[in-house]
């Protein structure tokens, strides 16, 4: 199987690394929010290539949204990202990355607590704790648990599972991650569709 790259596609990939790079270096919440706005409109991009784009771009674009999108799914879903993701090399080499590289100034959660005053009177009523998160590991706990300020209580009812709780760091990271893998899906899928009976394509592809 022959995988072949446009000089387009390398500078493609020379600045997104270019990127990721800064994004991690000085990892915040404002790189954070780029780096996802970014790829969320990569993945419209890919999805209406997938749909209406040429006969050459479709298999690219989908690979790329199958492996982008399912990684993210793995590391971000509500069960996935407690259950899966932390057995994934990817969240253990992110996570000993960070501990090495901001040692001395770890990024802060994604996800911070949230407090609800049901009646107004500007006495909080709720505080919802964030997942269990412990630097330089993957994140903690299923869900998260109501406490009652008033009474100091936990809620009997606990608040629904959520997606694990990253730091910035990490967080920011795997969205990288999802995008290199899906640029290797996206070369793979075309590579596989070249080499498919009836391409015009695989007339010109040497043996092997």
């Amino acid at each position: 199987m022959n995988l072949r790259f446009s000089l387009r596609q390398l500078l493609v990939v020379i600045a997104v690394a270019a990127v990721a790079c800064a994004a991690l270096a000085r990892p915040s919440y404002l790189w954070h929010s780029a780096i996802v706005t970014a790829t969320v409109i990569a993945m419209m991009g890919m999805l209406i290539a997938a749909c209406v784009g040429s006969e050459r771009a479709r298999p690219f674009a989908v690979g790329w949204l199958i492996i982008a999108i399912g990684y993210l799914a793995i590391v971000l879903g509500p069960w996935t990202a407690t259950q899966v993701a932390p057995q994934l090399l990817t969240t253990k080499a992110l996570a000993n990355l960070e501990a090495r590289w901001h040692a001395t100034e770890p990024s802060p959660p994604v996800f911070q607590p949230a407090t609800i005053d049901y009646n107004g009177d500007g006495v909080v009523d709720i505080w919802v704790s964030e997942p269990g998160y412990i630097y330089g590991q993957p994140a903690g706990g299923s869900g998260t648990i109501l406490w009652n300020v008033n009474t100091g209580q936990a809620v009997p009812r606990p608040a629904p599972a959520v997606s694990a709780n990253y730091s910035v760091f990490q967080s920011t990271a795997h969205w990288l991650v999802a995008v290199a893998l899906g640029q290797v899906g996206g070369w793979l899928a075309s590579a596989l569709a070249r080499r498919q009976p009836g391409n015009p394509q695989r007339e010109a592809l040497p043996p092997g």
